[in-house]
């Protein structure tokens, strides 16, 4: 059974939203990662106090790369949703709402983050 471009698609629209809902958890850890490592090394070549500014930047692009993907991965998921038959399958809406629960896990760090460098 051959699929249709429009059924095509809808899987790649489906397949990208997947892929950057992984993106938008990988990617961010992945850069923070570097930052504070980068960071500490920097620490260790300079004597004396350091900053914690550079450490809440690294925190707070991690957090807005991650809100950014997440949101494109909620969009396309969407837009895949939308061009279902209805009713859909309760299968095919809990993997919606896992995909934006990503979205809003991402914007809940970036406030904690923000109200903890604010009470410091």
């Amino acid at each position: 059974m051959s699929a249709t471009p429009e059924r095509a698609r809808r899987s790649g629209l489906r397949t990208a939203s997947w892929g950057l809902g992984a993106a938008s958890v990988a990617l961010p850890a992945a850069l923070f990662a570097y930052q504070s490592h980068q960071l500490r090394v920097w620490a260790e070549q300079h004597p004396g106090g350091v900053c914690g500014m550079g450490m809440f930047a690294a925190i707070a692009l991690s957090a807005l790369l991650s809100i950014g993907l997440s949101a494109l991965a909620l969009l396309l998921g969407w837009l895949d949703h939308r061009e279902w038959r209805r009713p859909l399958s309760l299968r095919r809406a809990i993997e919606l709402l896992l995909v934006g629960a990503v979205c809003e896990a991402a914007l809940v760090a970036c406030a904690a983050a923000l109200v903890a460098n604010a009470w410091d």
